[in-house]
C-alpha cells in the first residue's frame, strides 16, 4: 500500500508544480488568464486520474494481501468471480511467475474498464478489501 501511496503523492507533486507554472505564466510573465486557464482544467483532471489509480492500485494490493492470506477477507472479496480456466491457471502456477502475481493480473484485467472516482463506487471498490460500513464517515475522522 506505501507504493501507492507514493505513487499518488508524486503525482500531486506533479500537479503543484503544474499549478506552480500556471502561477507563474499568470503573475510574473502577465500571460492572460483565459488564454491559458485549461491548465486549471488538467489539474483537475489529473488530480482525478490519480485519485482513480489510486484505489486502483490499493484495492489490487489488498486483494492480494487477502489472497496471500496476510489480511481478513472480505465479503466482496468472496463474491469476486473468476474464470475457470483463471483458476486454472492460479492452480498450476510454479514459482516463475508465482500465484499471486497471477491473480494479480486477473484483478487488473477485471478492473482495467472500471472507474472509481464516484463515491459509491470507491466503496464498493474497498468493499473487496475492508469490512467497514461507514467508509467515508471512517475516511473523514482520518483526515
Amino acid at each position: 500500500m506505501l507504493r501507492a501511496k507514493t505513487r499518488f503523492d508524486d503525482s500531486f507533486k506533479r500537479i503543484r508544480n503544474q499549478d506552480s507554472i500556471y502561477k507563474h505564466l499568470v503573475s510574473t510573465l502577465h500571460f492572460p488568464e483565459k488564454d491559458i486557464s485549461d491548465m486549471l482544467r488538467s489539474e483537475v483532471v489529473y488530480a482525478v486520474s490519480s485519485f482513480d489509480r489510486f484505489i486502483h492500485d490499493i484495492v489490487k494490493q489488498g486483494m492480494v494481501d487477502i489472497f496471500m492470506g496476510n489480511r481478513p477477507i472480505t465479503g466482496s472479496y468472496s463474491n469476486f468471480s473468476i474464470s475457470l480456466n483463471q483458476l486454472q491457471s492460479i492452480r498450476i502456477a510454479g514459482s516463475i511467475p508465482p500465484p499471486q502475481s497471477i491473480f494479480e493480473n486477473i484483478i487488473i484485467e477485471k478492473h482495467k474498464h472500471l472507474s472509481f472516482q464516484e463515491p459509491n463506487k470507491v466503496s464498493e471498490a474497498l468493499s473487496l478489501i475492508w469490512n467497514e460500513n461507514y467508509k467515508w464517515q471512517k475516511i473523514a475522522i482520518c483526515m
